[in-house]
């Protein structure tokens, strides 16, 4: 049992520690693909998870004995069990065999309909609705995600590895709606630590080749997972459940669009990779959508 106050589940809209949040989720998560390309110089896509998930742990097992977290009720043990499970092993598991078959740019477009399918379950599960701006605005995250991708020079195609992509979105979707029922007992930081802790044992069946990566990686690479670990993981996941808290879980999802245009910026930062233009303007309309549906998106009442 928790010794902290719960944040109750709440429409608060765009106050500041919201804005603060969505802020910190697309900078963490957008910059930390860069630092995943990075990595897979030296670890492979299984690896490369594992490493990740397991410097979480210890971050977020420190965290939780430093801010006195505590431990949920019994009685919600075993869903947060299957929360974690169902919405961040069974994704990254998903993005590890789906990488293996599939090119960049149709991963970053099957990852783009994460909102689109939130939106849908939050209709049927939570009773969300969108106006006809809110669907425009998911429907232009998703149409300028392709133009980003496609400006890159990344095709868009379909295999085996692509279903099993669009798993790890569907997944995804419904860790943002499963969560609602907790985010009214527990806070943000506390689903986020037990949920990314209790989702790292699933990925130990890439132990094995770890710990021979490990010593052959450069040290840069093993620096940019830990960057990983501490921006995506910890600071990423606490930032998810502080916005889908405070605002529709469809609002929340569609912040993920925000990841390629942030990927794209840090990619020219940090790589040296200059986007083409095509790229910078699907970039801009993935943003307009955000905008539209952040701001217009939802139905009252």
């Amino acid at each position: 049992m928790s010794d902290q106050s719960p944040s109750p589940q709440t429409d608060r809209g765009w106050d500041t520690p919201t804005v603060v949040a969505a802020v910190v989720l697309m900078l963490t998560w957008g910059s930390s693909a860069v630092a995943t390309r990075i990595g897979m110089d030296s670890y492979q896509p299984g690896q490369l998870a594992l490493l990740r998930f397991l410097v979480t742990t210890v971050i977020m097992s420190v965290f939780l004995l430093v801010r006195r977290l505590g431990l949920p009720e019994k009685r919600d043990v075993i869903g947060l069990i299957l929360l974690a499970l169902i919405g961040i092993s069974v994704v990254q598991i998903a993005f590890v065999y789906g990488l293996q078959t599939v090119d960049p740019g149709t991963t970053t477009f099957l990852l783009a309909t994460v909102p689109v399918i939130t939106a849908v379950l939050a209709w049927f599960v939570l009773g969300e609705r969108l106006t006809s701006i809110g669907w425009i605005g998911i429907l232009l995250t998703v149409v300028g995600t392709t133009v980003l991708v496609l400006g890159q020079g990344r095709g868009i195609g379909y295999t085996t590895g692509a279903l099993i992509l669009l798993l790890g979105a569907l997944s995804e979707s419904c860790y943002y709606i499963l969560m609602k029922r907790y985010l009214v007992r527990y806070t943000p930081a506390q689903v986020g630590t037990w949920t990314l802790i209790a989702s790292t044992l699933p990925l130990l069946i890439f132990l094995p080749g770890l710990p021979g990566q490990m010593r052959s990686a450069s040290m840069t690479d093993t620096l940019a997972v830990v960057y990983v670990a501490l921006g995506a993981g910890a600071l990423g996941y606490v930032a998810v459940g502080k916005v889908n808290s405070r605002l529709p879980a469809t609002t929340a999802a569609v912040l993920l669009a925000g990841m390629a245009p942030v990927a794209l910026f840090f990619s020219w930062l940090v790589l040296g990779v200059v986007p083409t233009v095509v790229s910078v303007l699907g970039g801009l309309v993935s943003l307009l959508g955000i905008v539209l549906v952040t701001t217009r998106g939802r139905r009252r009442g």
